[in-house]
């Protein structure tokens, strides 16, 4: 798994979390990835923290956002989870990684979640 900064960044802080396993994008996660989603949930804390200049996630944990884009808004056929750090850089990108279309555009990790394992709690 690897952690990098955004070359178009939509926020001060705007990081990808990748996985070495390919995956083409979320909607193709099932039950089986929960440990990687996991991880990679706990590699974007661990960033955004440590750039933050903040010591705990815990303080910041309402301004982050995690998620993915699905087709045909995706722009690389890999999974990539964005990491990013509120405010946005401007109000257009919350349409960009906000929920409003129900199969397509942006979805968070928690709806991701919600979707491969009902019935536990795991973000």
């Amino acid at each position: 798994m690897v952690a990098f900064h955004d070359i178009r960044p939509r926020a001060k802080l705007h990081v990808l979390v990748v996985p070495k396993e390919h995956i083409r994008g979320s909607e193709n996660l099932g039950e089986r990835h929960l440990p990687l989603l996991r991880k990679m949930h706990e590699v974007g804390k661990q960033v955004l923290s440590e750039n933050s200049g903040f010591a705990n996630s815990n303080d910041l944990e309402k301004d982050f956002i995690f998620g993915f884009h699905r087709y045909p808004l995706r722009s690389v056929n890999h999974l990539h989870m964005h990491c990013l750090l509120r405010p946005l850089k401007h109000e257009v990108f919350n349409l960009s990684f906000t929920e409003w279309l129900p199969r397509y555009g942006f979805i968070s990790l928690e709806s991701v979640f919600r979707q491969i394992a009902p019935i536990e709690s795991n973000a």
